[in-house]
């Protein structure tokens, strides 16, 4: 049986591991370049995109949730 953890110690597992995941490993990053310089692979990029990398370092879009959004006024 999995003890309960108090209010505190929660917080401070849910902070921990917010930590973790917010700063991957060297290994981790280094096998996401690969992952990306091998092409093909798919995500969403910092516009909102769906996009899959290419070869040679590119992308290639395949959806844009931005197209024919207005851009908001500044």
């Amino acid at each position: 049986m999995i003890p309960e953890l108090s209010s505190n110690e929660l917080m401070t597992f849910e902070e921990s591991l917010g930590n973790a995941l917010a700063t991957p490993s060297a290994k981790s990053t280094q096998d996401m370049k690969a992952l990306r310089d091998a092409g093909g692979a798919v995500g969403y990029d910092d516009q909102g995109r769906l996009i899959r990398t290419l070869p040679d370092g590119g992308v290639e879009v395949l959806e844009d949730s931005n197209e024919g959004v207005a851009s908001p006024l500044p």
